[in-house]
């Protein structure tokens, strides 16, 4: 993740050598030059700044491939200027604009990160939830309970199913000691609703999802095994498909909901504050167009 990141930050920038290089039409002695295409000098100082943060045993690879494109793009940029065809006003107003709105865009999120509440309640997050049930149907089938995967052959494996079916501590703790030391797979979170799929994809729990109601209504207890594998699958609680999503399931996505709301609202408010500010110190002035 960290590499292609650090690739993302040039390949941006490229698209920006001709401004960058710009400022320096003429060569400035006190610079180190890195590279020259007519009338226009990348240095060392810009290309240190725009490769800042990269990881040092690709500075290099990424120095070369920057000075090459920089070379590439302004060659192209000194033909493009003989070109009879373009419209160079056109694209300086779109350069203008588009830093416009980069500059908004930096001023905004600063203005969010500094005043943004980020503290999101439970008592918020239910009130979100009952007022908005609808929109969380559940899109698949959920559960809560115990899966667990053994290879075959597993010491102690004939104890899972009664450690299963016991309420007592002792016999938690010996399961949990033996799902850690043997499991193939292991899930003992029984609070924690997750997707039915998720769980049984690619065991023999798939045969029985045709007739998925049912079996989830006979059974609280599955087991089953292949060539490899015994598989344990204890159901403590599920919900069908269209039925109301339990308010933990969708508690992740109600906090970025009401964080994205935040966030807009703080936007809008940074707007019709700046907005009614100049109206109010007259910082701006409309003219009618005949």
């Amino acid at each position: 993740m960290k590499k292609a990141f650090i690739f993302l930050i040039p390949a941006f920038l490229f698209g920006a050598c001709e401004q960058v290089s710009s400022i320096f039409d003429t060569e400035n002695e006190d610079e180190i030059t890195v590279a020259r295409v007519g009338d226009h000098y990348l240095y060392q100082s810009e290309l240190d700044k725009i490769l800042e943060g990269t990881v040092a045993s690709d500075s290099n690879s990424l120095r070369k491939k920057y000075i090459e494109k920089w070379v590439q793009n302004q060659l192209v940029v000194e033909q493009a200027k003989n070109s009879e065809t373009i419209d160079f006003e056109k694209i300086d107003l779109k350069v203008e604009d588009y830093r416009d709105q980069l500059m908004i865009y930096a001023f905004e999120k600063q203005y969010v990160s500094q005043n943004m509440d980020t503290v999101i309640s439970q008592e918020q997050i239910q009130d979100f939830y009952e007022t908005n049930k609808d929109n969380f149907l559940l899109r698949t089938n959920i559960v809560r309970g115990i899966f667990l995967k053994f290879p075959k052959g597993t010491p102690g494996i004939k104890r899972v199913k009664p450690f299963l079916l016991s309420d007592k501590e002792e016999d938690v703790e010996k399961l949990r000691s033996l799902a850690f030391t043997y499991g193939d797979q292991v899930h003992l979170d029984r609070n924690t609703w997750v997707e039915l799929d998720e769980i049984i994809f690619n065991t023999p729990f798939n045969n029985e999802v045709g007739k998925l109601t049912t079996a989830l209504k006979r059974k609280k207890l599955w087991e089953a095994e292949d060539e490899d594998f015994t598989y344990f699958f204890l159901i403590d609680e599920y919900k069908i498909q269209d039925e109301d999503s339990p308010m933990s399931f969708v508690e992740n996505k109600i906090k970025e909901v009401l964080l994205y709301k935040r966030k807009t609202d703080l936007r809008k408010n940074l707007l019709k504050n700046t907005f009614e500010k100049a109206e109010a110190n007259k910082d701006y002035e409309i003219y009618e167009i005949n």
